[in-house]
């Protein structure tokens, strides 16, 4: 019985141990040379309320306070303060190397460059695939403390089992998102040396913030090759999604080694549309009046479209459409008459028009007012203009990126190149 009584007491005083261990895990913080120590603990929930804080350009802006994720010191997520312009993961773990994303607490266990970010609530919600055949979602204090996980849904249909590609579009209380999956069955070596394709599915999918949970809202019924499709506006109740897919494997397309065509006759045939998902009757179809990738932003129920041909090459006439009332309206831009969308690439921003000109070494930054007059250039620009926040123009490092990696006052534009400002340092 002695023995007894003294095991019990000595697995309380391990568990006392244990309790204490844990409580002091919780409370300390990283200790960094170059990090003011109260950074992390400054972030409060205030700066990312659901009125100020925004899931932009694979970033959550919050005011004047940025969550993303790092790829190149950390590899994990951090935050980033415009004020002082410091980047410290999010992490209360002492002594954390945060490459580990089973004890860092900046680690979601992100996949494929997959991760969305937004707060409700409270909380810092977290999506991602932890694996290739499920999206994964959990939630956090706004410091990174209190990992929770939320919910998961596998995505695998049959044979098509893998995760390709994944966007997220965020409206309101739910965030809508666009996953391509593949078949890989009966995948082999070429004699190229590289292996052969494989046909693939787009799916749609919404968590509900209110509910938590994942629905399955879509699967496209033909398989197509090299498909891939992101959300370009949620209006009325109508998922507007670009589409596009082969319908022939890559190789047979093209000749891999070299990327150039195997027959110039017989060229890509796959689908380059705008596709309308009726979100409450589950309906997908093309839809004629718009082109792909013709999108370029809006502004209130005002949305405006580039007119371009099959090739994306473009006729220098923008449409202003009012989705409310239906009223239509052209502007003529002329230097963007036979000039490619890929090259020329132009987004409307709060109250006027750049246009990203991607050059061999450098680029171009062209802006234009709400008529279509040119009010300033920019040459040898090493950055370009791929959305705003506030008194901030977002940037990132190609014409049609759509990930922010830098930021530089609007008033200071004139020299981007000098000083822009990095949310992380590459090594």
């Amino acid at each position: 019985m002695k023995n007894k009584k003294q095991g019990i007491i000595v697995i309380g005083l391990l568990l006392a141990l244990g309790f204490l261990m844990l409580l002091s895990y919780l409370l300390k913080r990283n200790d960094y040379e170059t990090i003011d120590e109260n950074v992390v603990e400054d972030l409060s929930w205030e700066s990312f309320g659901k009125d100020t804080a925004v899931w932009k350009n694979h970033v959550l802006l919050g005011d004047r306070q940025v969550i993303f994720e790092a790829d190149y010191q950390y590899q994990c997520l951090c935050y980033h303060n415009m004020d002082t312009g410091v980047t410290v993961p999010l992490c209360t773990v002492p002594d954390c190397e945060h490459n580990n994303s089973d004890i860092c607490m900046a680690g979601f266990n992100f996949g494929i460059e997959s991760e969305c970010i937004v707060p409700y609530e409270g909380k810092i919600y977290g999506f991602c695939c932890n694996t290739l055949t499920n999206i994964s979602v959990y939630r956090m204090n706004p410091d990174a403390t209190d990992h929770e996980f939320v919910t998961r849904t596998g995505t695998a249909e049959g044979q098509y089992s893998s995760i390709e590609d994944i966007q997220y579009y965020v409206d309101g209380s739910s965030v809508y998102i666009t996953v391509t999956v593949g078949n890989e069955d009966g995948v082999k070596m070429l004699e190229s040396g590289y292996m052969s394709d494989h046909p693939c599915k787009i799916q749609i999918y919404r968590f509900d913030f209110k509910t938590k949970k994942i629905e399955k809202l879509y699967t496209s019924e033909q398989e197509y090759y090299q498909a891939f499709a992101e959300i370009r506006y949620i209006y009325d109740g109508v998922i507007y999604y670009d589409f596009s897919a082969m319908v022939r494997p890559l190789e047979e397309i093209y000749d891999l080694n070299t990327d150039e065509l195997l027959d110039p006759d017989k060229p890509d045939e796959g689908p380059k549309e705008v596709h309308a998902f009726r979100i409450d009757t589950g309906e997908d179809k093309v839809v004629e009046e718009y082109g792909y990738m013709d999108y370029i932003g809006h502004k209130g129920d005002v949305y405006y479209f580039c007119d371009c041909d099959e090739m994306l090459v473009m006729s220098g006439d923008i449409r202003a459409e009012n989705l409310k009332t239906g009223e239509k309206k052209t502007l003529h831009i002329s230097e963007l008459e036979n000039k490619n969308r890929t090259q020329y690439y132009i987004r409307r921003l709060e109250g006027s028009f750049v246009v990203d000109v991607q050059g061999e070494s450098a680029g171009r930054m062209i802006f234009y007012n709400e008529e279509g007059v040119k009010t300033q250039e920019i040459d040898n620009c090493e950055f370009f203009i791929i959305g705003e926040h506030q008194d901030m123009y977002l940037l990132s490092g190609g014409n049609m990126g759509v990930a922010m990696y830098a930021y530089i006052p609007k008033k200071e534009i004139q020299d981007v190149n000098r000083k822009a400002v990095c949310l992380e340092e590459e090594p």
